[in-house]
């Protein structure tokens, strides 16, 4: 097996990326949680920061799972960044928080319904950014932002 063959997220496509519509006032942002648990009191800060700017903000009930040091298991973590992806109301993706329990859902991902279902993409961590990034890439969808913040 070559080195190419090995990638869980598959061969970069080549060809025009998908810029995903430009996000305004009263659209939603759903929330995902690829990697690690995070603290709910900042989380909830930030809610408030998105709602006060004019946007709905779609928080699932399993956002909030955990599973030793990650936000549950990889394919409920998975099925949950998948989730917000299909869903026809969702028009960006943010990611609570990041970590690398974020590369282990790659193989995961369906990568064809993430470019049919082009979504704006962001992060709360540099952690996240690569592998999102590169499973973003995959799907030819170029969305991914990176927000810092304190801890």
């Amino acid at each position: 097996m070559s080195r190419r063959e090995k990638r869980p997220y598959g061969k970069i496509r080549q060809g025009t990326p998908l810029i995903p519509p430009r996000l305004r006032p009263g659209d939603t942002i759903g929330i995902a949680a690829p990697a690690s648990p995070f603290d709910t009191e900042p989380f909830y800060l930030g809610v408030g920061l998105l709602e006060a700017a004019g946007f709905k903000v779609l928080v699932p009930k399993n956002l909030f799972l955990r599973n030793g040091y990650l936000a549950g298991t990889d394919s409920q973590r998975a099925g949950l960044f998948m989730e917000m992806f299909t869903d026809p109301v969702v028009k960006a993706v943010f990611c609570a928080r990041g970590g690398f329990g974020s590369m282990r859902i790659l193989p995961l991902l369906d990568y064809a319904c993430i470019r049919a279902k082009a979504r704006r993409s962001s992060s709360a961590s540099s952690n996240v950014v690569p592998p999102l990034l590169a499973a973003l890439c995959s799907a030819a969808v170029v969305s991914v932002a990176l927000f810092r913040g304190h801890r």
